[in-house]
């Protein structure tokens, strides 16, 4: 039987000519099928499934940010910072080398690899094939480091630069070991910050918040809103929930879970299932999901949710928090009535995601949670099944695109991402393509 592990990080040094030549190595990062470091030499016309560069280098970067590639996500796809690059971007490494154009990030219990912003590495007659994007479980990511790791500190622990490696190795996988060091850790770097740069008074504050937002809802603020004010966003947005006049029952979502046998699907197709589910247990099939009838499903009037303030546009991300029973008091972020409709059901999806956590938001973020939403409302409100019902799905155009948007009472962005997720329509950019992944 194989060994074969879906995650793997490859390193063999071949017999070296000259001492520089000793730390040189040729490494390999693959993803089932899918290899990240691809390289087209156009001197020999061959491709390999290999990069040479030095692994103890490599090493370092990799324990230096290991705690910011698990738990920090990505904020924007379009424009990363300086910051974010250096700890979560390969071909910040350095050293003058070819590295891989691959962005690696946390988006909850996952850890994405990505395409790098920006031109194509490469370096005389070689350059990597493009990085497609794919996922791997955080503790296989873990485990697969510790090899590397262990691999690397065995062929060259003896020299200087392996001394350091030892050490900082040796700290990481104590702090890991540690449930408390670990827990500052995750949050830390959820937050952006590098190990030990985070305000300590920042992270003191977050964590007073636990007992009233649960642990999943200090994670799911950090990524939403990182760095030195998300203490005070929180705080903020959990007395506007608490005092929110707008009080939603939940209890149409009753017993609906998340399939446990679709557990290594991405989470558009997790969302897609349960919303599938919510609609059997509604009666609606294929029938698009009116505005009385959504409301009348949160046990309100639909002038009741059109009327209601939002009280949280000036923050960063929406909130619900469980009360008595189903109900859930909630803080809208928008006004108008697509965007609302699409909101409450992004809670609907957070409830089911989130199981019996009290508090949970609505945000950009990229992390899993909120994938899970977004795919979640779309389906709800549009389902699939419908939509083919509506649209040329060998050539749809732009006027059943917007005709469909009007039907479910949807916007057209809707319904081309879910196209996009199905395979009907190509992906516009690298921020769609990250959402399926």
């Amino acid at each position: 039987m194989s060994d074969r592990r879906f995650f793997e990080l490859s390193t063999t040094w071949p017999p070296s000519r000259n001492k520089s030549d000793e730390e040189t190595a040729e490494i390999g990062i693959r993803l089932g099928y899918n290899i990240l470091t691809r390289v087209a030499d156009f001197e020999l016309g061959t491709n390999r499934d290999f990069f040479r560069a030095s692994a103890t280098t490599l090493a370092l970067w990799f324990v230096e940010n290991a705690w910011r590639l698990r738990y920090e996500t990505l904020h924007d796809p379009r424009y990363p910072s300086v910051d974010w690059r250096l700890s979560h971007d390969m071909t910040s490494v350095g050293a003058g080398l070819l590295w891989p154009p691959a962005m690696i990030y946390g988006s909850g219990e996952r850890v994405i690899f990505a395409p790098s912003v920006g031109p194509r590495t490469n370096v005389g007659a070689q350059q990597f094939l493009e990085v497609l994007p794919g996922s791997v479980i955080g503790r296989d990511f873990d485990d697969e480091l510790e090899r590397f790791f262990s691999k690397v500190i065995d062929h060259h622990g003896n020299r200087a630069s392996g001394e350091e490696l030892i050490a900082r190795v040796a700290r990481w996988r104590d702090e890991r070991v540690d449930p408390d060091f670990a827990g500052w850790r995750r949050l830390e770097a959820a937050l952006g910050y590098n190990i030990d740069a985070a305000p300590e008074n920042l992270l003191e504050h977050l964590i007073k918040l636990e007992s009233l937002v649960g642990e999943s809802g200090i994670e799911e603020a950090a990524a939403s809103s990182p760095g030195a004010q998300s203490a005070s966003t929180l705080s903020t947005a959990l007395e506007a929930t608490q005092n929110s006049p707008l009080q939603l029952d939940f209890a149409v979502i009753e017993g609906v879970n998340i399939d446990a046998s679709m557990s290594n699907a991405h989470p558009w197709q997790l969302a897609e299932a349960a919303a599938a589910n919510v609609r059997q247990k509604l009666g609606l099939r294929s029938t698009p999901l009116l505005n009385r009838d959504f409301a009348q499903i949160l046990n309100v009037n639909w002038q009741t949710i059109k009327d209601a303030r939002a009280i949280a546009a000036d923050l960063p991300y929406a909130a619900r928090l469980m009360g008595k029973g189903e109900l859930n008091n909630v803080a809208l972020q928008t006004t108008h009535q697509k965007d609302r409709r699409f909101e409450l059901a992004r809670m609907l999806g957070d409830a089911i995601w989130s199981g019996d956590a009290k508090f949970g938001l609505v945000s950009r973020a990229k992390t899993d949670r909120q994938k899970f939403q977004r795919a979640f409302a779309q389906s709800l409100l549009c389902p699939y099944d419908a939509l083919k019902d509506s649209i040329d799905m060998s050539a749809p155009s732009d006027v059943q695109i917007a005709g469909a948007a009007q039907k479910f009472h949807v916007r057209e962005s809707v319904i081309t991402s879910l196209l996009a997720y199905k395979g009907v329509l190509q992906f516009e950019n690298l921020e769609q393509r990250l959402e399926a992944a």
